[in-house]
Order: C-alpha cells, then sequence, then structure tokens
C-alpha cells in the first residue's frame, strides 16, 4: 500500500503564518476573506516568485507589503505521536509526504529534518503543480509505480481529499490520530 501523507495540519502543527505576517505589517484584514485569489495556489506550485506573490496580494488587499516575508514566523511543532505512526506504517508499505508548500517552508523542514520520517517527499512548488489539482496525485502515483487503488491519501483540507478521492484514491479528511487509526482500521 502506497500511503500519502500531507505535511500541514497532519504532521506539523501551528503552520498558518499570514496571520502573523499581517499583524507584523499592520495590515488590519479579515482573516476569511482572504484566499479569494489563485496566488498561493501560484506560489506553491512554484509558478511565481515570493516578490510576485506580496505584489499581487498588496494590490488585492490593498496593503503595502514586501519580500521576503514567507518564513519569517514559520515555526510549526512535528506531531511526534503522528511520525511514530508513519515509522509504524512504514514497516510494511510505502510511506511519502506530497505536500502544498513554498519555498521558505520547504527549507525550513530540511534543514530540521522534519520529512525524515518519509521514504520520499513530493513538494507542490518543486513539482509545478499544487493540490487540489488531480495532476499532483497522477505524478505521485506515477513516480511511485501505484494504481489510484493502492493508495490511501490523508490531508486535512476537503477540497484535497474530494480531489483525490475523484481518482480513486482512498483519502481520509484528517482530523486526529486516533481518528485517523479508527478509519484506516488499525489498532491503536
Amino acid at each position: 500500500m502506497l500511503y500519502i501523507f500531507d505535511m500541514g495540519g497532519v504532521v506539523l502543527r501551528n503552520v498558518f503564518e499570514l496571520k502573523d505576517i499581517l499583524e507584523a505589517e499592520g495590515a488590519d484584514l479579515d482573516m476569511f476573506s482572504l484566499y479569494r485569489d489563485d496566488l498561493m495556489d501560484r506560489y506553491s506550485a512554484g509558478k511565481i516568485t515570493e516578490e510576485a506573490y506580496w505584489e499581487g496580494f498588496n494590490k488585492l488587499y490593498g496593503t503595502q507589503i514586501r519580500a521576503p516575508r514567507w518564513g519569517r514566523f514559520f515555526n510549526p511543532e512535528v506531531d511526534t505521536e503522528m511520525v511514530a505512526f508513519i515509522e509504524e506504517l512504514k514497516r510494511n508499505n510505502r510511506v511519502v509526504c506530497g505536500s502544498n508548500t513554498i519555498d521558505p517552508h520547504w527549507k525550513w523542514s530540511m534543514n530540521r529534518g522534519d520529512y525524515n520520517c518519509f521514504h520520499k517527499v513530493y513538494a507542490s512548488h518543486l513539482m509545478g503543480v499544487a493540490k487540489p489539482d488531480t495532476r499532483f496525485w497522477e505524478m505521485i502515483l506515477e513516480s511511485e509505480e501505484a494504481k489510484a487503488e493502492e493508495a490511501v491519501f490523508i490531508d486535512d483540507f476537503p477540497d484535497n481529499v474530494e480531489a483525490a478521492a475523484s481518482m480513486g484514491i482512498r483519502a481520509v479528511l484528517y482530523r486526529d490520530l486516533s481518528s485517523l487509526r479508527e478509519e484506516l482500521a488499525l489498532p491503536v
């Protein structure tokens, strides 16, 4: 079996950085109204630079944020119980990371060894495509020489889970480790 884990919100906690950036910049924006654009999708797919991201963001939201900002407040916690679970799965399965990420976060996690628990990592900004685009999983399945029905995908975003499921991948919306074990019918 091929297990594909998302990173932020599943293996890493406290990854949300935009709120901290906006607060430091004195930008008073309603967080719920953000992301009505495709800037982060393009940035996490490696299609635009951080400078282009902030230029577009400033134009949309009337801010004056200058790059570099991403990575400045990024200091997530590793869920050690999840890492132990991944190591357990690795004994009899192929376990990879499939994550939407950006270069500053990638470098931070690489330097800390956050990805060391995986057999391989598929990072959106290096792949040129981001979830929920189905090409993301197609590329992983092709690289892993696996069929969709041989894969399980775990993510904390419903859109990503739905997209993976639409391809025939068993997709699980992550809430917590106990629920995940139950969903996968694995002993606690």
